[in-house]
């Protein structure tokens, strides 16, 4: 059984995943008697929790991004708080603490749908946070300078909370969601022109509900494949519609239909999608790996570049 496969399924339904500073582990965030606590994994093994935050909402999405800044990174995570407020906080490299953060900008408090989910990038230019309104309308709030700004719509008809996958690319931004028919759309905007372009994913039909999903670039020409938590189904769907069920989830571990079904269906992209997690979306580009190159700590992405 491919224990990178176990790593996808660990990480994609976890509330949102970075990489350490010296990226040889990984920090899962996961909620805790209404807490949001980070826990350090080394060669698979939990170490170090940390709290983020206290008096979260029950079932809060999160998002972790990791801004470059002029000197040092900067580390936020996202997630709402009891009042379905989006907060977020502010890792101090000082007192080696999270702390509360503020929306730099934003003199209102966020309105956001309760059942909403959060993914986003972070890119040399600007940080990116999609999140959905209580019209379940997909919006964009934006980071530029240490300031928020917010307004932006993706003319989309998303499911109410609706779990959806934020891209960045040198031309565009991709949005990869789930439809309200229960198909994964995929919408583009272009940053030259600012017009977006909205497309369905070849064969992403599901008769049961898509709790969770991911997508892999797998070449530097923009194809990718999608993983979705379907029931207690793992489904992949490459670019070209070809589809495959890879096995059942229990809690969060796969149980694959069996070895050799599944060892065809982990392409190289799963041994460095580390290099692509949502801590610097945007920030590189996609590099494919030498034969038989495979990172430390292989993790799947929540967001990334390609």
């Amino acid at each position: 059984m491919s224990s990178i496969l176990q790593y996808l399924v660990r990480n994609m339904l976890a509330l949102t995943i970075a990489p350490s500073p010296d990226k040889k582990a990984l920090y899962i965030v996961e909620e805790d008697e209404g807490s949001l606590i980070q826990s350090l994994i080394t060669d698979g093994k939990p170490g170090i929790r940390e709290e983020i935050a206290e008096e979260v909402k029950q079932g809060t999405p999160a998002l972790y991004l990791v801004v470059d800044g002029k000197d040092e990174e900067e580390r936020l995570v996202l997630y709402l708080d009891e009042s379905d407020e989006l907060c977020c906080s502010r890792y101090n490299s000082e007192s080696y603490e999270w702390e509360e953060g503020e929306f730099e900008g934003i003199s209102s408090p966020l309105v956001v749908h309760p059942g909403t989910r959060l993914s986003g990038f972070s890119n040399l230019n600007e940080t990116k946070v999609i999140y959905q309104n209580p019209a379940l309308e997909l919006e964009i709030m934006s980071m530029r300078n240490g300031s928020w700004t917010t307004g932006g719509k993706i003319p989309v008809e998303a499911q109410a909370g609706a779990p959806h996958v934020t891209m960045d690319s040198p031309d565009q931004i991709h949005v990869f969601y789930l439809r309200k028919d229960n198909q994964i759309g995929h919408a583009m905007q272009q940053y030259k022109t600012g017009v977006w372009k909205d497309t369905v994913l070849q064969n992403s039909l599901f008769d049961t509900q898509v709790s969770h999903f991911l997508v892999i670039p797998v070449d530097t020409q923009g194809s990718f494949d999608v993983y979705a938590a379907a029931g207690d189904k793992l489904v992949r769907i490459e670019a070209n519609g070809k589809r495959q069920e890879l096995g059942r989830i229990n809690k969060s571990k796969l149980i694959p239909l069996t070895n050799e079904e599944c060892a065809p269906y982990v392409p190289w992209a799963l041994g460095f999608a580390s290099f692509l997690i949502g801590f610097s979306f945007g920030s590189q580009h996609l590099r494919r790996p030498g034969v038989g190159q495979q990172p430390e700590a292989p993790v799947p992405l929540v967001g990334g570049a390609f």
